[in-house]
Formats: C-alpha cells, structure tokens, sequence
C-alpha cells in the first residue's frame, strides 16, 4: 500500500514464452490525489441558534471521512434564513462545495428551574436566581415581588426567566421567615421588663401616700 504524493520505483522484467528474461528496466510512478471528496446531499435544518449547529461530512478516496467548514459563522449569530456554502477539504488540497439552507430561529423558553424553598430568620433579602438558556447561555430571573421581606410567615416570589428573543417561563419560590431564639429571647426580655418597671412604679405611688397619711394629720391627706 502506497501513500498518495509518493513517487513509486518498479523493476520491470520483459520475458518470452519460455521465461526467460529479455529485457529489465524500471518505471516510476507517482501516486497523486486529484479527486475532489464526494458532494454530499446536505438537507435543510432549522436549529434555535447557530451554537447547535451539526457539521456534516462526507467521504473521500484517499482520506476517508471529510468533515465540512463554513467560513464565517458569525453571519448565523441572529434568527433568519441563510444560504452557507459548505466546503469540503482533503489533505492534497482538492476540495468540493455544496449549499445548505439553514433557518436559525430561537422558539424554545429558558429552562424551567426547580427553585429550594428558602427558610431565613425574622428578615432577608432574597438574591435573584440564575438559570441556563440552550442559546444564551445564563438568564437572571426578575420579579414585580419584594425581595426584602421580613416578619414571620410564608411568601412567595413569582420568578420570570425571559431571553432576548422573549421566550419566558415562570415559576414560584418560597421563602419562610422564622423568629429565632435570640428575638423570642429579647422579646421575652422586654416583656419582663416592663412588667417590673409598671410594678415598681405602683409600688413607688402606694409608698409615697403611705408615707404622707404616717406622717402628716389627716385634715392634710387628700
């Protein structure tokens, strides 16, 4: 087996009838690739967006499988209809080309996320999530819902996924808000304490009027 662009020497014996030799000489020959790879039958397809794009082959005498090109793929970059001329290449150069009809056109909305109910302590701030798009890669949900919550209880916040060709999907996050120990303690704390204050400040009244009935007469005593 010999390798294409290679020069190849053969010895060439010239015999008669009987075998015996009448002549020797040699030949070279050179093994050159000049045939194009096949043409294939490239089908219309219609993708979301040109990241998805499949690159198609075909095949080749002397290389076997060729894989197609397009010179500029930045022209696939927004929706439309094209027509890109695919190019198919062996390693001697030879090349053959053949058109495709590709319709970019983005109809599938963000991936519809599964979002943890979220538990915090009397108040928080919710951080907005994050999820991932076929074309666009990474989508920030929004929402007309506060996310600065606080008091105890159980909310909602109506997240919406939209991608710039206006594909949206929405979805529901729950957030709980709990007191903890250290407000119960603090409330507690308060609350005894004004209870002492209230009791003092009666005991302090009955005090001073006793006191004034002891030692005043009683025509001063109110």
């Amino acid at each position: 087996m010999y390798n294409k662009d290679e020069n190849v020497r053969y010895k060439i014996r010239i015999l008669d009838y009987k075998r015996n030799t009448q002549e020797e000489t040699t030949q070279t020959v050179v093994i050159v690739d000049t045939v194009p790879p096949e043409v294939p039958i490239l089908e219309s397809i219609t993708l979301e967006c040109s990241n998805l794009l499949i690159t198609p082959t075909t095949t080749d005498a002397c290389d076997g499988v060729i894989i197609g090109s397009i010179n500029d793929l930045s022209v696939l970059s927004q929706e439309g209809i094209y027509s890109v001329l695919r190019t198919f290449t062996d390693s001697s150069g030879n090349s053959s080309s053949v058109s495709q009809t590709i319709i970019i056109k983005d109809t599938t909305a963000p991936f519809v996320p599964n979002l943890c109910k979220i538990t915090a302590r009397h108040s928080t701030s919710v951080v907005a999530p994050i999820i991932s798009d076929i074309c666009e890669g990474t989508i920030t949900g929004t929402t007309t819902n506060s996310t600065n919550l606080s008091g105890q209880g159980t909310y909602t916040i109506n997240r919406t996924f939209t991608d710039q060709k206006g594909n949206s999907t929405s979805v529901p996050q729950t957030i709980v808000l709990k007191i903890s120990i250290k407000s119960l303690s603090v409330l507690k704390f308060e609350y005894w304490l004004l209870i002492l204050v209230s009791t003092n400040i009666w005991f302090i009244k009955f005090f001073i009027i006793g006191f004034f009935k002891l030692m005043l007469p009683s025509k001063f005593v109110i």
